[in-house]
């Protein structure tokens, strides 16, 4: 346990801009918590907490300690690190001094191409140069006026957690159903955009929600979207992947459009966005459709047609 000056940690915060939510998402705990811990109702917390809110703020883990903490930590033997008064030198022969520089002199230069080996391999590492990207992933059609499922693949090469801000630029006439997910998922009211604040670990993550159009005869609905890391760079980058879904009268897991859902394109609805836990995206009307012999599309009732 570490005792943290709250007041410095909200100076800091506000200094960059920064929300509490932004920072309960990077450090994984709740923004009570961060309130809390900027009131000092809770004046001492793990060490773990504290580095990762250093982390987050950008500056060493002794800026944000108390200063009862600072003191507190063990004072440097400047002893040993002040090498004691050498005797007078020994008069070496002036033979004797040369073949006694060489070997120093290799040993330094073969040390000197090691730290540059070793420099340039950690410059090009992940340690060094992470690299975060979003993939979209939805079906290529859908009905008008039925919602489908939008899937947002989220990577991160590095090994270092970066924080993230995803943003979804939604066509007018879409609406947004969000889905549970582990990061902080907004819509915006004005323009309809959909929002996400996280934090990745070294791999993948996937969000998802689900689109209903309204019926329309737009033909063709484009998404388009970015992500940003502000610790590397701060420029967006396009989220890649499908970015449009037709507009047809089959259901966007019939895939090969054939008016039925097989055994294999219903697994791959399984495999596909079971991964994201509260995602609606009917299983009940696919599993009918698929127990039956097909399906069809009646446009004036808006509604699918199972046959038996």
């Amino acid at each position: 346990m570490v005792k943290i000056n709250g007041r410095k940690i909200r100076e800091l915060r506000e200094a960059q801009n920064l929300t509490q939510l932004y920072m309960a998402t990077t450090v994984e705990v709740t923004t009570d918590t961060i309130s809390r811990w900027e009131n000092r109702r809770y004046p001492s917390i793990k060490k773990a907490n504290a580095l990762k809110l250093a982390e987050a703020l950008q500056v060493e883990l002794a800026e944000i300690l108390d200063e009862e903490e600072k003191t507190s930590q063990p004072p440097v033997n400047m002893a040993e690190k002040v090498p004691a008064a050498s005797a007078a030198p020994e008069i070496t022969p002036p033979t004797a001094a040369l073949g006694s520089r060489k070997k120093p002199l290799a040993l330094i230069a073969a040390i000197g191409i090691g730290i540059i080996i070793a420099a340039l391999w950690w410059w090009q590492s992940p340690y060094m140069n992470p690299r975060i990207s979003a993939q979209r992933i939805l079906p290529a059609h859908s009905v008008p006026g039925r919602p489908f499922p939008v899937l947002l693949r989220i990577k991160n090469t590095g090994h270092a957690p970066l924080s993230f801000i995803l943003r979804e630029y939604i066509p007018a006439g879409a609406q947004v159903i969000l889905a549970h997910s582990a990061a902080a998922v907004t819509v915006d009211k004005k323009t309809g955009s959909l929002k996400c604040l996280g934090r990745i670990k070294h791999g993948e993550l996937t969000l998802g929600y689900v689109l209903k159009t309204g019926r329309s005869r737009t033909a063709v609905l484009k998404l388009h979207g970015t992500i940003t890391s502000r610790r590397f760079g701060g420029r967006p980058q396009a989220i890649t992947g499908n970015s449009e879904v037709k507009m047809l009268p089959f259901h966007w897991a019939d895939k090969n459009m054939d008016n039925r859902i097989d055994d294999q394109e219903i697994l791959a609805v399984y495999d596909d966005y079971s991964e994201v836990k509260g995602l609606k995206i009917d299983m009940d009307l696919i599993e009918d459709i698929w127990f039956g012999s097909g399906y069809s599309w009646n446009a004036k009732t808006g509604k699918f047609i199972i046959k038996p």
